[in-house]
Parts: structure tokens; sequence; C-alpha cells
């Protein structure tokens, strides 16, 4: 009761529960995340967690979170992970296939990742330069491996002249076609000056569209000329 068994063995195991979303909020003892189904979740993590993930979790990361179906009753609703599992993939998008809601992505590591996409973005198309994708690990052993996304985050970039600069913003370009940039200082490579051109990658439009933004905030900038 409350298991299944082991086709071969006939063994009793432990049946899984999952659950997935974004992360909220980290607190003390685990995260806040937010589930499609169950909606804000507090995950807690134990010394019997197992964390299959190649980074440190953040807000904003996708996560995959087993556990054994045991839920309080508290606003939020608690669960403690067994394991929770996050990997990434970043890099440039090569071609879209809209027809099938899938993308050819060039990832960071060097290798080709067909990705096929939450359902979301099959009402609006993905028409962005590069991409963050969250996903569970599995990938199939076809050439190119294809994985399936649990989230997708678009990213977008734009080159041009910095005509003004400060210590947290610049404005790339002149006229009607300038746009304003928002950065945290860590980002900014050394030596930068007005003059300079870069390349910045965004996901946060804060006015415009992603096409054709007017003010925008910076995941990577990098300079390309002086």
């Amino acid at each position: 009761e409350g298991g299944w068994l082991d086709a071969e063995t006939g063994d009793a195991q432990a049946q899984v529960y999952m659950l997935q979303g974004v992360i909220l909020e980290a607190q003390e003892g685990g995260w806040l995340i937010e589930d499609a189904a169950q909606g804000e979740v507090l995950v807690l993590v134990s010394d019997e967690t197992v964390m299959e993930t190649g980074y440190e979790l953040a807000v904003g990361d996708y996560v995959y979170v087993d556990y054994d179906g045991t839920m309080t009753r508290s606003l939020p609703p608690q669960v403690t992970a067994g394991r929770i599992v996050s990997h990434k993939l970043e890099g440039d998008v090569l071609e879209t296939y809209p027809a099938e809601n899938a993308l050819l992505l060039y990832a960071s590591d060097g290798n080709e990742y067909r990705v096929n996409l939450p359902a979301a973005w099959a009402e609006t198309g993905f028409d962005a330069q590069r991409a963050i994708v969250y996903y569970d690990g599995a990938a199939t052993l076809s050439i190119p491996p294809q994985v399936s996304a649990g989230l997708v985050v678009a990213e977008y970039a734009v080159e041009d002249v910095i005509t003004e600069l400060s210590e947290t913003s610049m404005t790339l370009g002149e006229g009607d076609g300038a746009v304003t940039v928002d950065f945290d200082p860590a980002l900014l490579p050394e030596d930068l000056v007005a003059g300079d051109a870069v390349r910045v990658t965004y996901n946060d439009v804060t006015a415009g569209t992603a096409a054709e933004p007017e003010r925008v905030v910076a995941v990577e900038i990098v300079k390309i000329s002086a």
C-alpha cells in the first residue's frame, strides 16, 4: 500500500511524487517554488536530500523535486525533498522549428542540442538569439541529443557604441534608436569608457519590446571594440 512493485524482483518500492517549478525565494532550510499544479510550495532540504545540480541554486532557477507524497496543510504547504534535480544549458539559438515547438541550441559546452520547448512557446514562437534551458538531465542518444525543457529563458542581444556611461547604467546609440542598459557593476568589463562598442545580452525589458527595446537589464556585457 502506498507504493509499487518492482517488475523484476517483486520487491515493494516507495512511491515517488514530483513537483517542478521556478524558485521564488530562498528560505532557511529550503526554497519556496511555484509548481504549476500545487501553486507555491516550500521545499525543505534534509541531510538525506540528494542534490543533482551542476551549480548553486538561486532564485529564478527551475527545479525538479522528488518527495514521498507527504505534504503539510500549512500555507504554503511544505514537503521534504528526497531529491532535487536541476540541469541548465545556455547558448546561441542556431535554428527554430515553430511547427514542432523546438529549437536547435549551440550550448556553451560546445555541443548542439535539440530543445523541445514548453507548450507556452507554441503560441508566441521563439525569436531570441540566445536561450537558457532548464531540464531534468535526461537526453536522447540521437544526433543531436534532444532534451525537453521545463523552462526556457529567452536572451536577446544588442550591439552599439556607448554614448553615455554611469556606475549602474549606460546608453547605447543615439536618437530614436538609443537603448538604456541597467546593469550590476560586477558585469562591467575593465576600463570600459564612452565610445567603446559593446554587445549586451539581456532577458528583461522594462520599456519597448524585446525586438525594439528602449531600456533593458543586462545579464552580460562584452566589449567588442574601442
